[in-house]
């Protein structure tokens, strides 16, 4: 197991609190407005293409704690929105890229400071 940025930790098993912290910690930042499924894999370790049940799991997490979704801060390198097409958002009535935006400037407008992420677990329906 290697050492990460932040304490975490490089494993066969994503800490889905960790995640949700990271994209908090996005959020807040002015000078980053998303993150890409690289800046995923080189944070935690997971190959780019393995991101959607981690994700999944954390909009379950965000819907059932009816905070902003945090994952629509991940996009394609390149782009500035998550594909709009993806079932979890329409799933959540996130129909097209104005909701999308609108769905990452509530991430980036709320407190995230007294959000506990440590249980941060699976919880989408999938």
């Amino acid at each position: 197991m290697a050492d990460l940025p932040g304490g975490r930790r490089k494993s066969g098993k994503t800490n889905l609190g960790s995640v949700a912290a990271y994209l908090a910690e996005v959020a807040k930042d002015r000078n980053r407005r998303t993150v890409t499924y690289g800046d995923l894999q080189k944070e935690f370790g997971r190959i780019a293409q393995s991101w959607g049940k981690p994700l999944t799991d954390i909009v379950g997490w965000c819907a059932a704690k009816r905070v902003p979704l945090l994952p629509v801060l991940v996009v394609r390198k390149g782009e500035e929105v998550p594909p709009n097409g993806a079932t979890v958002y329409r799933e959540v009535g996130l129909l097209d890229d104005a909701d999308l935006i609108a769905e990452q400037e509530r991430c980036r407008a709320y407190d995230w400071s007294s959000v506990d992420f440590t249980d941060v677990t699976t919880m989408s329906s999938r």
